[in-house]
């Protein structure tokens, strides 16, 4: 659009220029081929010229007054441009990091389950060591530079609660069964080294016996959006 309007600008200069030459060039002849003019009208003739002069001068400063300012204008939407990138760069993380996007990536997933059928957990009897596992676990990953962690398809965040009532375990006010499936988005490397240090994770749920779980590394996986809206009643930004 700038490079537009320079050219409009440019073009209409540089046509009234070349009017202005012509008729110098009219003027100029007018007065060679016309032996018979006066004095008089020859003065005249040569004022109009010295105008014309003036004016082509003017016009060619103007030229160049115009090409500065389009060149300002060029700087200053170059910079909005840039600033308008950061703003958009800087409005996709937060959404990541509030889970109002859905990610995918390179991760791990981590699978939770009972042992047997006849060492099966009884959630009323378990329920403090299932949600202290779950928070110690994903404590872990966020340490270990997770980026999207997820729980059976319900995203965690800042706003997550994880919690037994009556029914079961909830995560996101959504009942979780077994399997619970963790899917966590970041080096897969480091991210499983994570968990089977000794004493981490994987150590204390063999410790306990309560439950299995299995780490694998993947190529690609999908965690879902946050799918509660998130309203703030209390808190306001400080300018």
């Amino acid at each position: 659009m700038i490079n537009y309007k320079r050219g409009l600008y440019l073009s209409i200069c540089g046509l009234t220029i070349g009017m202005l030459i012509t008729i110098q060039y009219t003027t100029v002849k007018a007065l060679t081929d016309k032996s018979l003019l006066t004095s008089q009208k020859a003065q005249q003739l040569l004022k109009e010229l010295e105008d014309l002069n003036e004016e082509k001068k003017e016009l060619h400063d103007m030229v160049i007054k115009l090409d500065s300012e389009i060149s300002k204008y060029e700087e200053i939407e170059l910079a909005d441009s840039t600033m308008m990138r950061i703003l958009q760069e800087d409005l996709s993380k937060f959404r990541i990091i509030s889970g109002q996007k859905s990610v995918e990536g390179l991760g791990i997933s981590i699978t939770i389950f009972e042992p047997d059928k006849e060492d099966r957990y009884r959630p009323k009897e378990h329920e403090e060591a299932i949600i202290a596992m779950l928070l110690f676990l994903i404590n872990t990953l966020n340490i270990s530079g997770a980026e999207a962690i997820s729980i059976n398809d319900q995203r965690y965040t800042a706003l997550t609660e994880i919690n037994y009532r009556e029914g079961g375990l909830f995560v996101n006010s959504s009942l979780i069964t077994s399997p619970i499936e963790i899917l966590a988005v970041g080096d897969s490397d480091i991210l499983k080294n994570a968990l089977t240090l000794p004493f981490g994770f994987m150590w204390g749920i063999e410790k306990e016996g309560y439950f299995k779980a299995d780490i694998k590394k993947q190529n690609n996986i999908v965690v879902p959006r946050y799918n509660k809206s998130i309203n703030y009643k209390y808190a306001k930004p400080i300018l």
